[in-house]
């Protein structure tokens, strides 16, 4: 009894056991077909609730859209084989005589004369025999022979014939490409006048866009396939209609706020942007920062440290601020945050000072490039020569007056001139190595009266006539002789740190007066130098002896 109890457990327990999976099993296939019949009512949900502008009607292609058409170009047929019933025939004469007894004259066909008179001629006779025919067969059915044709499958094809496109509908059928499309002109209606101020200027363009928002008709889709991208006038003007604006709508606003990319560059996207910024002094990230009205928001909101937002300062109060911004919720928005909320700024106050330095100090440069330039057009170039040495003299106008002639003269070694320049400046003629020139260079009026400049001039002198091949040019000096209450004194204007082309021995110094000039130098070997010297005397034309 126990053992029967037994086996009807266990075969109740299996018997469960299959009804339990046979159930499992109904709720998955269940759950299938839901999911499939969910999409395509959804799918067909959003062909009947949105107007479509792809042009093109919704189908698919079914049996109803083919036929089958005949193409062997042939027709069915039984086929034709001739027979015996086909032809005719007929028996033709082809001898091509007439049947005839013959005829040989007799004396009956003869007059007494001898003349023929039967009107006959002599013949053999004919008469039609078997070979004077032959049968003839001839074609009377008006058929041709012929195998005979039956359409099969190979005489046919299957031709769509519905005349549609198969096209399903998909989102990208449901944008209107011309819808809430802007130019220039539209949006630049909006905008405000500008006071010059940056950071006012960038406040007053962000808040005439309060309001604006994506479009919802005219999109596309984002790579996911089902993120709608919608439209802006700030894509549109920066040349990426669909994509995420942010970005794109605080450099729409520097730009119609009339602050140039030199001070504050302009970005599609914020974790670049701050790239760029780094380099900006206007650009800082110091948490102490405060901000102000017109400045620029970054905000890293997943804390990974690439910034992944931003926006316009157009508020602060105490430790909040207020934020234009674009793209919050599809449109243009004010929301307010903590100032600890922003991983950076951008200080358009700071921005705006360094632009107004830059640009003055550019126009200062301008400015004094325009008057070099005209002092340089106005100026008038003097040059003259002796033994070899050429100078040249370049005065602004008014510094000398009109017909005045420049005299260079190059001093004796033996003269009182040159001795008394070389006390000056120190010169010892036995120190191996070394040397000095003088040169007297002087203005004289048409009277032979010298001539002081009122302003100072510019004096360029090639001295590579004077130095020997072993003169070092590196140790050139050039020093203007005065006359003082207490003798001569010697002002060193040129040497090889200020005013000496070492490449080609040339000096350039400016001077207000002229006097005696010297140039020293070293030689780059143990042989001396034997100088000269150069000189500029008051009220007389000097002379090599003098």
């Amino acid at each position: 009894m126990k053992n029967i109890v037994n086996s009807y457990v266990k075969k109740f327990t299996e018997e469960h056991r299959k009804t339990r999976k046979a159930v499992a099993l109904l709720l998955a296939l269940a759950m299938v077909v839901a999911t499939g019949v969910s999409w395509q009512l959804h799918a067909t949900g959003i062909a009947l609730t949105n107007e479509t502008y792809c042009g093109l009607e919704e189908h698919t292609h079914s049996a109803d859209c083919y036929e089958e058409v005949l193409t062997c170009g042939l027709e069915e047929s039984e086929g034709h084989t001739h027979t015996e019933d086909c032809y005719e025939t007929e028996t033709v004469l082809v001898c091509g005589k007439e049947e005839s007894e013959g005829h040989t004259h007799t004396e009956d066909c003869y007059d007494a004369d001898g003349s023929l008179i039967c009107g006959q001629e002599e013949s053999e006779g004919h008469t039609h025999s078997d070979s004077c025919y032959e049968t003839e067969t001839t074609l009377v059915c008006g058929k041709e022979e012929s195998e005979g044709h039956t359409h099969s499958d190979a005489c046919y094809e299957e031709q769509l014939v519905c005349g549609l496109e198969e096209h399903t509908h998909t989102a990208d059928c449901l944008t209107d490409v011309t819808a809430d499309v802007e130019t220039a002109a539209d949006w630049e209606a909006t905008l405000p006048e500008l006071t010059g101020d940056w950071a006012a200027d960038l406040v007053a363009v962000a808040q005439s866009q309060l309001g604006y928002a994506e479009s919802t008709a005219n999109f596309t889709l984002a790579d996911d396939g089902t993120t709608r991208q919608g439209y802006t006038r700030y894509g549109a003007w920066y040349g990426n209609a669909y994509g995420a604006w942010d970005a794109m709508f605080v450099s729409f606003c520097l730009s119609y706020a009339g602050i140039p990319e030199e001070s504050v560059p302009q970005a599609a996207g914020a974790y670049a942007w701050t790239a760029t910024l780094s380099g900006f002094d206007c650009y800082t990230t110091d948490g102490d920062y405060t901000p102000a009205a017109g400045d620029i928001a970054f905000f890293d909101a997943d804390g990974d440290g690439a910034a992944d937002g931003v926006g316009i300062v157009s508020n602060v109060s105490g430790a909040n601020m207020t934020v234009v911004q674009g793209d919050s919720g599809d449109q243009v928005a004010q929301k307010v945050y903590a100032v600890s909320e922003a991983a950076a700024f951008v200080d358009m106050t700071a921005a705006a000072e360094a632009a107004g330095t830059a640009e003055a100090e550019e126009a200062d440069a301008e400015a004094e490039e325009a008057d070099e330039a005209e002092v340089e057009a106005e100026a008038t170039t003097y040059t003259a020569s002796a033994d070899g040495v050429t100078v040249t003299v370049t005065a602004p106008v008014g510094a000398l007056p009109e017909n005045v002639e420049l005299i260079v003269t190059l001093l004796d070694e033996d003269s009182d001139a040159y001795t008394e320049a070389a006390e000056a400046v120190g010169y010892d003629a036995g120190d191996e190595g070394t040397g000095m020139a003088a040169m007297d260079i002087s203005f004289y009026d048409g009277d032979g009266l010298e001539v002081e400049p009122t302003a100072p001039v510019s004096v360029s002198i090639d001295a590579s006539a004077l130095l020997p091949e072993e003169a070092d040019a590196e140790t050139i000096e050039v020093q203007h002789l005065t006359e003082t209450e207490s003798g001569v004194e010697a002002t060193l204007v040129a040497d090889a740190d200020n005013g000496v082309d070492t490449d080609n021995a040339t000096v350039e110094f400016e001077v207000e007066s002229f006097s005696t000039f010297t140039i020293s130098t070293i030689s780059a070997t143990t042989r001396p130098y034997i100088p000269a010297i150069m000189e500029c005397k008051e009220g007389h034309r000097p002379s090599k002896s003098s």
